[in-house]
């Protein structure tokens, strides 16, 4: 499996997690079929895992480009969620109740932005070259 389609699995699989908290927060999905949906969210990060592990990056070129776009989305993940932790002890909103089930679509949503941001960034740098 290329590393473009491990992205592009990885970012299908955090949509399909906030898809089901959205589903599940709007009452819309019974706990059965949420029970279904978790157990194929399982065996989809399964297949993620196991497909890195069995499959080595040997590419040097491909090496230095995960480790940039890994550096861009890191500094994404620090500042959102310092922002969102100022957010929510600021003296602000302190009169505005924020559920943990609201921090935790955020934390989903900045997830997702995030594997958006590395798989566009990895073709962006795949196509470019890293060093131009």
């Amino acid at each position: 499996m290329s590393i473009k389609s491990k992205l592009a699995l990885q970012l299908v699989a955090v949509s399909y997690v906030l898809i089901i908290i959205l589903l599940y927060v709007l009452n819309l999905l019974h706990p059965m079929t949420i029970f279904i949906l978790c157990g194929l969210e399982f065996i989809t990060w399964s297949i993620i895992f196991l497909s890195e592990r069995l499959s080595g990056i040997t590419d040097e070129l491909v090496l230095s480009i995960l480790s940039r776009v890994n550096k861009i989305g890191m500094n994404f993940l620090v500042i959102s969620i310092v922002i969102l932790s100022i957010i929510l002890i600021s003296p602000l909103y302190k009169d505005f109740v924020i559920s943990k089930v609201a921090i935790g679509i955020c934390l989903m949503l900045i997830l997702f932005i995030f594997s958006i941001i590395r798989l566009l960034s990895f073709i962006y740098y795949d196509r470019k070259g890293i060093y131009k």
